[in-house]
């Protein structure tokens, strides 16, 4: 075994690393030179973990130029009206569908599960997306893990996110106040909020919580910030 120094491929910073030679002249500098090309493991998991998140912007960032791709498969079949609570349903279809961006102020729809309130939002929206608005749509808990594992692997990543979800015309946010938060998604959420709200762009939100009821799930420090934002900028419909 031998120990090669090297200057690493990603962030420039020395280490050394072990190899077996191969007692072949040639072989074994083509060895050599190749470990003098490493890089840390931290920083190779640190580069995958950037390839990853690039793939998942523009991936996302593709979805919003088809319907087909933004909007899950099982939210594109037609509405079937059942006898069993039908007319509270349509009700609720109906005030959604009464929601346009230029009434200036996002949409909060909450209730229990199982209202249709995910369904006939993304009915509501593809109204929306016909008119040639852009959604970006996440939920909330994915929004909480994401930007979690972005904050401590990669910020820069997290920031390029937050700027495309920042910038959609309408961002969709599912199941809110699902889940635990972190610190880290509490203040990125409270920013993108905040953001939204200063450059008058509507976000519409599903939960089964009333907006104070979601004063469980964020901490102290932040309950009333967020909670503010949210009232202020939605009109509320219930599915009760």
């Amino acid at each position: 075994m031998a120990k090669i120094d090297f200057l690493c491929s990603a962030c420039g910073k020395p280490g050394s690393i072990e190899v077996e030679l191969t007692g072949d002249e040639h072989i074994d500098a083509v060895i050599q030179r190749t470990a003098k090309r490493a890089a840390h493991d931290k920083c190779v998991d640190r580069n995958e973990q950037i390839a990853i998140a690039q793939q998942n912007l523009a991936r996302e960032q593709n979805a919003m130029r088809f319907w087909q791709t933004l909007c899950p498969d099982e939210f594109r079949k037609p509405i079937k009206w059942s006898k069993s609570g039908s007319n509270r349903r349509q009700k609720l279809y109906a005030a959604i569908l009464a929601w346009t961006p230029k009434q200036g102020k996002g949409l909060y729809v909450f209730g229990p599960s199982g209202t249709c309130k995910t369904r006939f939002c993304w009915h509501m929206l593809h109204r929306e997306y016909n008119e040639g608005r852009t959604i970006v749509a996440v939920s909330h808990s994915d929004f909480r893990l994401r930007i979690t594992a972005l904050a401590r692997d990669n910020q820069t990543e997290g920031v390029r996110w937050l700027s495309f979800l920042a910038g959609a015309q309408i961002l969709f946010v599912d199941d809110l106040g699902k889940g635990n938060t972190t610190g880290a998604s509490e203040e990125a959420f409270h920013d993108l909020l905040d953001k939204r709200y200063r450059d008058n762009r509507p976000t519409v939100f599903t939960s089964e919580r009333p907006v104070d009821a979601l004063c469980e799930i964020f901490s102290a420090e932040r309950k009333e910030a967020i909670l503010r934002r949210i009232d202020e900028a939605t009109i509320k419909v219930s599915a009760l």
